[in-house]
């Protein structure tokens, strides 16, 4: 797992998949707060609050993708809990849901890890 700050402040660590090696999530915490997450199905951009960023950068600079799931599980989307391993895209089958209401709009994704573990990747 590679990781650094810049000099901003700005915190990049990529996490790498278990069985190929390949990027399995980048993620960037900036200082000011922002976190952008590319993992498995797309890119997610949110706010940490001021009290979160040190729990945060800590997980971050640890590469602990176990802690990072349990901080959030779509920022960790790349990782199987029941495995405790992280898997790029390519590893990963996913199923994705469309709202039964107003069919055709997204609901929601699922993925099934390469030990056949199936949970919810993207909501």
């Amino acid at each position: 797992m590679t990781g650094k700050a810049d000099e901003t402040g700005d915190l990049t660590v990529t996490f790498p998949c278990d069985l190929c090696g390949k990027p399995a999530a980048t993620i960037t915490l900036a200082a000011d707060g922002e976190i952008v997450v590319m993992a498995l199905i797309g890119r997610t951009t949110q706010r940490v609050g001021a009290e979160a960023m040190p729990r945060v950068r800590d997980v971050l600079t640890q590469r602990d993708a176990r802690a990072l799931y349990a901080l959030d599980r779509e920022w960790g989307s790349f990782y199987c809990p029941t495995c405790d391993r992280s898997y790029c895209a390519d590893h990963w089958h996913f199923d994705v849901r469309y709202d039964d209401e107003f069919p055709g709009w997204y609901d929601c994704t699922y993925g099934t890890c390469p030990e056949n573990h199936t949970r919810l990747v993207d909501d």
